[in-house]
C-alpha cells in the first residue's frame, strides 16, 4: 500500500527489528534459561582504564566493551547500536557531537543490559511454547537475511544458499565475525529480547486498574485531543486501528471514513535503480471489478470484492477493515494524492481544494468515475501514482465522545493505556534501582577511538 501512515504498525515492526539487529550478537555471559549452543564465547575485555589508541587500529569486533552480571557486549554489538542509536539524526544534522552521542549510545545499550539482569534475576524464562516461537521466527529472519545476499547472484550460480552465507561471511569477517558465532549469538539474544518482553509483560498484568481510573483517563485524554490538530488526532486513530495504541476518546470534529479496493501498479526498475509504474498492470482486475460493482448487493459484498482483489494489507481484516481510513478536508497532507480528495468528493457530492494560483505546488486532482451499488451506495474510482483505488463510505463520526460500553473492545483498549502509562512509571523507577543493582562496566577508550572521530 502507498498511502501515507495507513500503517503506522509498520513502524512498531520496525522498532523490534532494530532492537533485534542492535543486540542481535550481544555475548550473554552464563547459561540462565540458554540452550548449550548459546553459551558465551571467550574473549577477553581490555582494561576500562586503556588510554585511546593514537594510531590506525584494526579492531577486533569480539573485544568486550561494555560488561555486566548476565550479559556483556562487544565492539561489534556496540557498532549495531551505534548505528541506530535514538539520537543518530541529532547526531548527523550536527545537533550533537560525535561525542555525545556515543555517549548517549552507551546509555542506550547500559539501559538495555540493565533490564536484560533484572529479567533474569526475577526468574523470567521462555516456555516450550514460546521457546518453538523463537526458533520459528529466527529461521525465518535468517532464511530473509540470506535471500537478501542472494538477490545480487547471476543465475550461473548453483548453489545461492551456499553463495550467499560465503559472502555475508566476509562481510561477518570484517567485523571480526564467523558466521557459526553470528547465528549462534543472534539467536541467544533474540531469546533474551523476548524474556525482557516477557518480564515487561508481567510486571503489567500486576497492575490493577479500577473504572475510576478509566473514568480519569477519559476525562485527561478528551481535553488532550481537543487540543490536537486533525493530523494528529489521525495518529492515534490510526494507531488505534493498528493494534498500537488505544481508541480515541472523542472525535474532534466530523468526520467519515472510507474502505477501499486498491490495485497496485507493478514496478519496473531500471539498471540504474530508477522505477517504473506500470498502469496497465491493474487492467484485467479493474475490468473484473467495474463489471461486478453494479450487481454488488453493499457494503458487505463490497468487502469481498476487497478480498478477492485487494493490495492492501490494511483491509484484509482487523480494526482498518472494521473501522476504515479517517477522512476530513484537514487530511489532505495525510495520505497521497488523490486519496482525500477522490473520499471528499464521494461523501459530499461535490468538494473542490482551495488553491493557491501563486503557489508552484499545485494539488493533484485525479479524475473521478462513480459506481452505485444495488443498494444505492456510490463507489468513487480514482488512480494514484502507485495504483488504482474504488472508495466506498463505512462509518460517519460526529464531533462529541466515541460510543462505548463497559467491557467493549474501546473501553478495553482504555484499560490497555491506564496500565501503559503505569507501566512507563513504573519501568523509570526501576531503571534508577537497576542502576544501583547492576553495574555496567565501560571500556570508554575503545569505544571512542572506534566511533569517535579524532579531532587532529
Amino acid at each position: 500500500m502507498k498511502i501515507k501512515c495507513f500503517h503506522p504498525a509498520l513502524a512498531a515492526v520496525i522498532c523490534i527489528m532494530l532492537i533485534i539487529s542492535v543486540f542481535g550478537g550481544c555475548r550473554l555471559n552464563g547459561s540462565v534459561n540458554v540452550p548449550d549452543d548459546t553459551e558465551k564465547a571467550s574473549a577477553e575485555p581490555m582494561p576500562a582504564d586503556t588510554a585511546a589508541p593514537t594510531e590506525a587500529v584494526v579492531f577486533d569486533g569480539n573485544t568486550i566493551v561494555m560488561t555486566s552480571k548476565h550479559i556483556d557486549i562487544t565492539l561489534f554489538d556496540f557498532g549495531q547500536s551505534y548505528y541506530n542509536g535514538k539520537y543518530l539524526q541529532y547526531y548527523m544534522y550536527g545537533l550533537m557531537s560525535a561525542d555525545q552521542y556515543c555517549d548517549s549510545v552507551i546509555e542506550e545499550v547500559s539501559s538495555f543490559m540493565r533490564a536484560v539482569n533484572a529479567a533474569i534475576d526475577a526468574g523470567t524464562e521462555l516456555n516450550a511454547e514460546e521457546e518453538a516461537e523463537l526458533e520459528e521466527e529466527y529461521n525465518a529472519q535468517l532464511d530473509s537475511l540470506i535471500a537478501r545476499y542472494s538477490e545480487g547472484l547471476g543465475d550461473e550460480v548453483e548453489n545461492k544458499t551456499e553463495e550467499a552465507i560465503k559472502l555475508l561471511s566476509k562481510d561477518l569477517e570484517a567485523d571480526g565475525l564467523d558466521y557459526e558465532s553470528f547465528t549462534r549469538l543472534a539467536k541467544g539474544n533474540m531469546r533474551y529480547y523476548r524474556i525482557i518482553g516477557k518480564y515487561f509483560d508481567e510486571l503489567e498484568n500486576g497492575i490493577t486498574v479500577s473504572d475510576e481510573d478509566v473514568n480519569k483517563y477519559i476525562e485527561d485524554e478528551a481535553e488532550a485531543e481537543s487540543a490536537m490538530t486533525m493530523s494528529d488526532f489521525n495518529q492515534i486513530y490510526m494507531g488505534y486501528c493498528s493494534g498500537q495504541g488505544p481508541s480515541p476518546v472523542c472525535f474532534i470534529k466530523d468526520c467519515f471514513s472510507v474502505n477501499h479496493i486498491y490495485l497496485a501498479y507493478t514496478v519496473d526498475t531500471d539498471d540504474d535503480g530508477s522505477e517504473t509504474y506500470d498502469k496497465e498492470s491493474c487492467a484485467e482486475d479493474e475490468a473484473k471489478i467495474e463489471a461486478a460493482l453494479p450487481n454488488t448487493a453493499d457494503f458487505a459484498a463490497f468487502m469481498e470484492l476487497v478480498s478477492e482483489y485487494g493490495d492492501d494489507p490494511g483491509m484484509e481484516e482487523g480494526a482498518f477493515a472494521k473501522n476504515g481510513y479517517l477522512i476530513h478536508a484537514d487530511l489532505l497532507d495525510d495520505y497521497y494524492d488523490g486519496f482525500v480528495y477522490a473520499a471528499m468528493n464521494l461523501h459530499e457530492g461535490e468538494w473542490t481544494i482551495d488553491v493557491d494560483p501563486d503557489s508552484s505546488a499545485q494539488p493533484y486532482i485525479p479524475e473521478l468515475t462513480y459506481f452505485t451499488l444495488l443498494d444505492g451506495t456510490k463507489v468513487v474510482k480514482f488512480s494514484s501514482e502507485f495504483g488504482v483505488h474504488y472508495l466506498i463510505v463505512n462509518k460517519e463520526y460526529k464531533t462529541g465522545n466515541v460510543d462505548y460500553t463497559v467491557g467493549d473492545e474501546v473501553w478495553k483498549s482504555w484499560v490497555s493505556a491506564v496500565k501503559t502509562n503505569r507501566l512507563k512509571d513504573l519501568s523509570a523507577e526501576l531503571e534508577e534501582q537497576w542502576k544501583t543493582e547492576y553495574a555496567v562496566e565501560t571500556d570508554t577508550a575503545t569505544i571512542k577511538a572506534k566511533f569517535v572521530p579524532s579531532e587532529k
